[in-house]
């Protein structure tokens, strides 16, 4: 999670969900709702982890390659521009 007020990065644990034979995708997206995010930048996101997180009210920006930090300043450098 990354905090553009303060620029801070937090790690959340997703071992849980990755490791889950079912329902992998929506335990990720609660995992992000609890954490408050208002964007999920990610490659792909599957359409019941989508529903999840668009009913939490999370934006969702697929398509993302490279790591977070490289992402994450693509993202705040298309809002600027």
């Amino acid at each position: 999670i990354y905090d553009t007020e303060t620029d801070d990065w937090t790690v959340v644990d997703n071992t849980t969900n990755r490791d889950a034979a079912h329902g992998a995708g929506i335990g990720a997206a609660e995992s992000v709702a609890r954490a408050n995010a208002e964007v999920l930048l990610t490659g792909n996101c599957g359409p019941k982890a989508m529903d999840a997180l668009t009913r939490a009210g999370i934006r969702v920006v697929m398509g993302q390659e490279g790591t977070a930090r490289d992402a994450v300043q693509r993202f705040l450098g298309s809002r600027t521009e």
